[in-house]
């Protein structure tokens, strides 16, 4: 007995150190969770306050967005001049001589007039990269500008390349071919995509890209006689550098249109600048989509689209396309859609 009454009050002694040091245990991971609650909380606001930030500043910046920054934005053609000094696309420097270049701007887009010798070898590489440079400059000022069209001549006033991009369908392909199958349009004249060899891009593609009234942009098969020379400005009638395109909701309208887009997992109705293609109006939709040449000539063949269909697919397969319930002889690419087109996509 008295062994045993020593050994029970041991006994009970250990349960209660052990029951408190349960509780203890409990009571730390308990705080620790507490703790790391509130990191992720604070992780949380602080990602928040970033994309606040980014949406001031960015293009998703509104009439609220531009008051925060103090005012009103407005995008004047000086702002573009000194844009071009400085373009860069992804790191790589495209910077413009201001010799010889034109700029004129509204609510319609940028169009940029560059006159001078640019050896056709590399004409249609840096003339798509300063495009896209200038309209991913274009996007990120606030201002409401749908395009940005690039015109390139010669010293006699000859265009040789026009190429027009929109400011927000960007791509990320970065060599030239698909920097040009990811424009609104382009055109090359006859000579200077003669003097290419094997370039691996058509000569034309998309919609034509056009003057700020509308006419489309004049281009040569070939050179003019020398001493046929033309001094008049394409650009010059248009008031030049003065115009200014004040932000969204400021009293300039931004040429874009609507058009709805029927496509399995990414039907809805889509905003694109006007002259877009109804290739352009798919990728608006945010769809996967999987695409390359066509197999029958120019244009962009759609492979799949959201996981249906791929390019291994046999011969002939791929997704077609429809507008208001007609079938266009066009490859989506080189089909300008309207406002208020039905756009429908079907695999056969």
């Amino acid at each position: 007995m008295t062994d045993r009454a020593p050994r029970r009050i041991w006994d009970r002694r250990w349960g209660t150190v052990f029951q408190v040091l349960v509780v203890a245990a409990a009571t730390m991971v308990l705080a620790a969770g507490v703790w790391l609650l509130a990191g992720s909380v604070l992780d949380l606001g602080g990602s928040h306050a970033s994309l606040t930030g980014t949406a001031v500043t960015g293009r998703a910046a509104n009439g609220d967005a531009a008051k925060r920054l103090g005012g009103p934005v407005t995008l004047s053609a000086s702002d573009v001049t000194d844009a071009l000094a400085t373009l860069s696309l992804d790191g790589q420097d495209v910077p413009v001589s201001l010799d010889g270049v034109s700029v004129y701007l509204d609510s319609n887009g940028i169009w940029v007039e560059q006159r001078g010798s640019v050896p056709a070898s590399g004409m249609a590489d840096v003339t798509a990269r300063r495009c896209f440079a200038l309209a991913a400059w274009a996007s990120g000022t606030g201002v409401n500008v749908p395009q940005v069209t690039w015109i390139v001549e010669d010293e006699s006033g000859v265009v040789h390349m026009t190429m027009s991009a929109s400011t927000t369908l960007m791509t990320k392909a970065r060599e030239t071919e698909g920097l040009l199958k990811a424009a609104l349009g382009y055109r090359i004249s006859g000579d200077a995509y003669a003097a290419l060899s094997d370039p691996g891009f058509d000569r034309a593609l998309g919609v034509a890209p056009k003057l700020p009234t509308g006419e489309d942009i004049p281009i040569e098969a070939t050179s003019r006689a020398a001493g046929a020379q033309d001094d008049a400005s394409l650009l010059s009638s248009h008031g030049g550098t003065d115009t200014n395109v004040p932000s969204p909701g400021r009293g300039g309208a931004a040429a874009t249109i609507e058009v709805t887009v029927d496509v399995p997992g990414s039907s809805g109705v889509v905003s694109v600048p006007a002259g877009a293609s109804a290739y352009d109006a798919l990728l608006a939709t945010g769809a996967d989509v999987t695409s390359g040449p066509s197999r029958f000539g120019s244009g962009t063949w759609v492979y799949g689209i959201n996981g249906i269909g791929s390019a291994h697919d046999g011969a002939g397969r791929g997704w077609t396309y429809t507008v208001n319930g007609s079938s266009p002889s066009l490859m989506s690419d080189e089909y300008a859609v309207s406002a208020g087109d039905v756009i429908r996509w079907r695999y056969v």
